[in-house]
């Protein structure tokens, strides 16, 4: 069973890395486990720790995935003539799948991860979505559940708040910044850019 790093639950920083690296499976990473990370362009300790932690739990994470596409494959036949168009998505991300050319709930189910990274013109909360719309249709509404792998607590880091940022700004279209629930440190450092609505 083939396993994408983009499938995995892990932090911008260290998939990033790891693509960078040439590395873009999880077979790929275990057979370069003796490999030096820290040497990995903008690669610090916490981004090193995450990996050494996905290689330490690496039967869990292909047990987790098989055991959610053996669950996805059990259902998946119930919705094969049940339309995307027929759930309550929101337009963006109704668009997204449309352009995408995923048109039945089975086909939605059935998607990974790098499947939902390729989608355009959807941000954090149109993803958001997904996994939620997609995780009760299979069962798996308990987020720790439905999450094979995820980031090590702490290592979510500035660069990845600014793109949950700005992938949030990319949805909320003609809202004052003020609305958008963002931080003051944030809605500050948008009217000092001279941005007063999300545009």
């Amino acid at each position: 069973m083939v396993i994408h790093i983009l499938d995995l639950k892990i932090s911008e920083r260290t998939r990033n890395a790891l693509m960078r690296s040439g590395i873009s499976t999880l077979d790929e990473l275990i057979a370069k486990k003796e490999m030096d990370f820290s040497q990995i362009r903008n690669v610090g300790k916490d981004t090193e720790q995450e990996i050494y932690s996905i290689i330490a739990n690496a039967d869990e994470i292909t047990k987790a995935f098989s055991e959610r596409k053996a669950r996805i494959e059990a259902v998946a036949p119930q919705y094969e003539d049940m339309l995307v168009d027929d759930l309550s998505l929101g337009t963006r991300l109704r668009n997204a799948l449309r352009n995408a050319r995923v048109h039945t709930v089975a086909q939605l189910i059935r998607m990974s991860e790098m499947d939902i990274h390729n989608l355009r013109g959807i941000g954090i909360l149109s993803i958001s979505e997904l996994h939620s719309t997609v995780n009760k249709m299979i069962g798996l509404e308990n987020e720790d559940d439905a999450q094979p792998h995820q980031p090590m607590e702490g290592v979510e880091r500035s660069d990845e708040r600014r793109e949950h940022i700005e992938m949030r700004i990319n949805e909320c279209g003609d809202t004052a910044i003020e609305a958008t629930g963002l931080s003051n440190r944030a809605v500050n450092s948008l009217r000092r850019s001279g941005r007063y609505t999300i545009a």
